[in-house]
């Protein structure tokens, strides 16, 4: 029997059943939720460690990276750890099931994850000096941290670095071009490290939330939504831990211990998820595991392979017989390609999964249409992080000098982040709880593609306020065409920042986060509410694939302005403005950096984007409209409530009791959707039941 029909085993193997199981495993089924949803806490804890500090942890000392190299690599990391969420469903449903593809993956992340902690090895003689190890091909730069750009000539240019207000250390350097790729220290092992990170990360995160649903999916849709409630709160718990106390730790105290907590966290999310299994066999159970099997990502493969065979390389004209079923019926034109697929018209596959594959599309083109919203999203945990870094941190406003800020508190740039993470948790429940009912209740449907149009105009407004921010922050720190320097330190380094405080940077995260509110929710709800039910799986890992993809064009966006907006010699410093270029042999050619115009870029780009994506929704018929209202209509009369979770299913589907409806479905067929079964719904078998 398959697992995820198959009874949990009592004590010698005996099958319980149906009806005696559910109400023996409710304390169970505890356990195994509890397992889960620790474990994706301190994997989160881990996540949010690299994210909220790998800018400043290569823009800093010793490694000194360029500023757009460092935001860069985190683009990188986000790109992979999304896009290979796919990779990550795949492999566990062809290969290894969820539960083994899981353990291989957090395998797979400590093992990246350790490199960091070992690139920040600290120097026991001197305890705020960091040394990278040898083999990683470091390149020492001397005395110099955060590099400040002050020209001299047309060959060479000195870098100045403040440690007190009546002292400098300098040294003289020619100017070298990082961003090509040379003197970025140890950049094969920090690539390595990210990449190796982010495919584990991707495979957890694919696999780690529908493995939490399969140990509650018996009881219901209901314990289904309460899991994800409680998921999605966990992922904040996570965030706010990290970003809250990692962050501080990170730029204050020490990038190693900064590193080797969150190793830590990963090992005890690992150590968590597999104790689980062994707490369960001693109450004589199991986690609920689906045995890997046909992959719909390779069906939907095959399908296509077919569909593009059949009608480009054969190109047979259609011919006429009769539809099978229906002998009184003759065979129409195909619609579209993908028709020719289908066994009434000479192919393999069944009418019903062509027709997914379709529907599969139409949400794909409008998950490729959100990428400008994901471009635009991930300047949060990158160029925000930059911006924050150049702008003043000490909220006291006393640290002009060296021993002022010694002793004043900093706020850490990564406690920003805070600001979208706490918009979400207050917005999400208003909305859910109040605002939609009551549109509802006047007949207002909010539909998810509305919703992601809101969410773009949030996200461009955000730009625009952060471009506005960065004018205003350069006029500041060039008053009168002056330097108007405020010397900050963070950690062992030490930055040119503007006399302005970084707290101005909320708008734009509040910006951010009411869009996520929007944007984000509205696509998930597409993955699930508006997917053929046996695509849903793959629906939401393309949407976690257009995340990462969106998070790699940031980076190639960013790397094709270098020479125009961001210029090599810069060295992590963003303040250049009406200078000459060092590199440049034109005395009149001036080389400003201009990451506001680069905020105004993406603002302009996201505004194309809503065009664009308001053109598509337009086109597609995506039936949104009465797919909720179906829905809304049964969930009213549907929806078990929260003592019933422990009731068999079947007591509640056939009850009598006024307002509920009496289903006809299948036996032994869990978590049906909620709506009336129909002809397509003897159909709904996996597809390779369904392959002829």
């Amino acid at each position: 029997m398959d697992d995820d029909h198959a009874p949990l085993l009592g004590r010698g193997g005996h099958a319980r059943t149906f009806r005696h199981r559910t109400h023996r495993s409710k304390t169970v089924t505890y356990l195994a939720l509890s397992a889960v949803l620790i474990t994706e806490t301190f994997e989160r804890i881990a996540f949010y460690g690299v994210v909220g500090s790998l800018v400043l942890f290569l823009n800093t000392s010793p490694f000194s990276w360029s500023s757009y190299n460092a935001t860069n690599a985190l683009f990188v990391f986000t790109g992979i750890s999304y896009m290979s969420s796919i990779l990550g469903g795949w492999f566990a449903d062809s290969c290894c099931g969820k539960f083994r593809t899981i353990i291989i993956a957090f395998c797979i992340y400590i093992a990246g994850y350790v490199f960091l902690p070992l690139l920040n090895l600290e120097i026991p003689l001197h305890r705020n000096i960091t040394h990278p190890p040898d083999w990683c091909s470091w390149h020492e730069h001397k005395n110099v941290s955060n590099w400040s750009y002050n020209h001299q000539n047309d060959q060479m240019f000195t870098i100045q670095l403040a440690v007190q207000e009546d002292a400098t250390n300098s040294v003289t350097m020619y100017p070298v071009s990082p961003i090509a790729g040379s003197i970025q220290s140890c950049s094969w092992t920090v690539y390595l490290s990210l990449i190796t990170m982010g495919i584990g990360n991707g495979a957890v995160k694919a696999n780690i939330s529908p493995f939490g649903a399969d140990q509650v999916k018996h009881n219901g849709p209901a314990a289904v939504r309460m899991f994800v409630n409680w998921f999605y709160w966990c992922i904040n718990v996570g965030a706010l831990i990290s970003l809250g106390g990692l962050a501080y730790i990170q730029q204050e105290i020490s990038f190693f211990w900064g590193y080797v907590a969150p190793s830590i966290s990963l090992v005890i999310a690992l150590m968590t998820f597999i104790i689980g299994k062994y707490i369960l066999i001693r109450c004589y159970c199991f986690y609920i595991k689906h045995p890997a099997g046909g992959s719909i990502l390779t069906n939907i493969i095959k399908i296509l392979h077919e569909s593009c065979q059949k009608a480009c390389c054969t190109r047979r004209p259609p011919t006429y017989g009769l539809v099978r079923g229906s002998p009184l019926a003759f065979r129409e034109a195909p619609d579209s390609c993908l028709d020719y697929a289908k066994i009434q018209y000479g192919g393999s596959y069944h009418d019903n999964m062509v027709d997914d594959v379709k529907k599969l599309s139409k949400i794909c083109v409008i998950f490729m249409a959100m990428i400008p919203y994901w471009i635009v999203y991930f300047q949060m945990e990158t160029t925000f992080i930059l911006q924050g870094l150049h702008m003043r941190l000490d909220l006291t406003g006393n640290g002009t000098k060296a021993s002022a800020e010694a002793r004043s508190f900093k706020f850490p740039v990564a406690w920003l982040f805070l600001f979208d993470i706490v918009f979400l948790i207050l917005l999400i429940p208003l909305f859910d709880r109040v605002i939609y009912p009551a549109l509802d209740r006047r007949g207002f449907m909010f539909s998810p593609q509305l919703r992601i149009m809101i969410g773009m105009i949030f996200s461009m407004c955000s730009m625009t306020v952060a471009g506005l921010l960065e004018m205003y922050r350069l006029q500041v720190y060039w008053k009168n065409g002056t330097q108007h320097i405020y010397w900050q330190t963070v950690g062992t380094s030490y930055y040119r920042a503007a006399d302005i405080s970084v707290l101005l940077q909320i708008p734009q995260y509040a910006l951010i986060g009411i869009g996520e509110v929007f944007a984000s929710i509205a696509g998930l709800e597409i993955a699930y509410v508006l997917a053929p039910r046996t695509m849903q799986g793959i629906i939401t890992g393309m949407f976690w694939f257009v995340q990462g993809l969106g998070s790699m064009l940031g980076s190639a966006i960013l790397q094709s302005f270098k020479g125009v907006w961001f210029f090599s010699w810069d060295y992590g410093d963003i303040n250049c403005y009406h200078v000459h270029c060092p590199t440049s042999s034109d005395p009149h050619k001036r080389c400003d950096c201009h990451l506001d115009y680069y905020f105004f870029f993406l603002a302009g780009l996201q505004l194309v984007g809503i065009a664009v994506f308001a053109f598509i929704a337009w086109k597609l018929d995506l039936g949104t409209r009465s797919v909720y209202s179906r829905n809304n209509s049964m969930l009213e009369e549907n929806l078990p409530s929260a003592g019933e979770l422990g009731r068999d299913n079947t007591t509640q589907e056939h009850s009598s009791r006024p307002g509920y409806r009496t289903f006809h479905r299948r036996p032994n067929v869990l978590d049906r959707p909620l709506r009336e079964t129909s002809e397509t719904d003897t159909l709904d078998t996996d597809y390779n039941s369904d392959h002829r």
